[in-house]
């Protein structure tokens, strides 16, 4: 066996030792340290430890280490909720910005500057119409032949791609 690749890699008790002096450090620069670590603290500056303390040091040490790794596993638990979160909000926009992009497609929206063409009132009972339209009604099926006419061409233009959700029923 290589006797320097073996002296390169740190031992668990060496791990343990700089893990300790770390945490050590901390709790001293902390203000109002828990009574677990000025516990942790006051044993680690004692050099005869009797058995009982020892073993009490001991403990402090893999509940320090525990509490560490359950912050840990928070924190990565609260960064994927964010993504989940963060991943959601953006399909969400992307959907609002294709319905606003439908309004520009038909002309109801300069799609340079981002401004209404027509009268928001208007814009809004017309809306508030076709809310109220049940789903069988012919006008519905007429629009829809209407709507799906033009979203065909703009695809085949190249200049959008829009795909209707899933039916309701």
């Amino acid at each position: 066996m290589n006797k320097t690749a073996e002296s390169s890699k740190p031992t668990k008790s060496e791990k343990d030792a700089a893990w300790l002096s770390n945490k050590i450090l901390f709790i001293r620069g902390l203000k109002n340290p828990s009574d677990q670590l000025s516990l942790l603290l006051l044993l680690s500056e004692n050099p005869t430890r009797t058995p009982d303390e020892e073993k009490l040091f001991t403990v402090l040490i893999r509940a320090e280490k525990a509490s560490e790794r359950a912050r840990s596993a928070q924190s990565e638990a609260k960064l994927i909720l964010k993504a989940e979160a963060s991943a959601e909000r953006k399909r969400r926009d992307h959907e609002l910005y294709k319905i606003a992009g439908l309004l520009g497609l038909v002309g109801l929206v300069d799609k340079k500057k981002g401004t209404s063409l027509i009268d928001l009132g208007e814009l809004t009972g017309a809306l508030a119409v076709i809310a109220r339209t049940p789903p069988n009604d012919p006008s519905r099926i007429e629009w829809k032949k209407a709507g799906d006419a033009i979203l065909g061409s703009a695809k085949e233009e190249g200049t959008a791609d829009f795909q209707s959700p899933p039916k309701r029923l």
